[in-house]
């Protein structure tokens, strides 16, 4: 009787260590699976915003990748009022009126 105990005890020990030594590698395999997948995900959507950033700034389209606005502030009666924004702006209400 004692023995068919003491043989359950290694049984469950057995187990248990087996367990634990086919959990540990089976968890990095799945975690390298998991970076990898994230990795080719991120490599792929890299390559379509530079398919699609090339097919924006293609000679079809003729769009520059840098715009340069002209621009002025006008009053009321619609004289430039503020051109040169390297200044800083104080004091001033913007309102688009139409």
């Amino acid at each position: 009787m004692k023995q068919q105990n003491d043989e359950k005890k290694y049984a469950y020990i057995y187990t248990l260590l087996l367990m634990v030594l086919f959990t540990i590698p089976v968890y990095f395999a799945l975690s390298y699976a998991y970076e990898n997948e994230l990795i080719l995900k991120e490599m792929a959507l890299e390559k379509y915003s530079n398919e699609l950033e090339n097919q924006i700034y293609s000679e079809q389209i003729n769009l520059t990748r840098s715009v340069k606005i002209k621009y002025a502030f006008l009053n009321k009666m619609g004289e430039k009022q503020l051109y040169d924004l390297s200044k800083d702006l104080k004091n001033y209400n913007f309102k688009r009126e139409c």
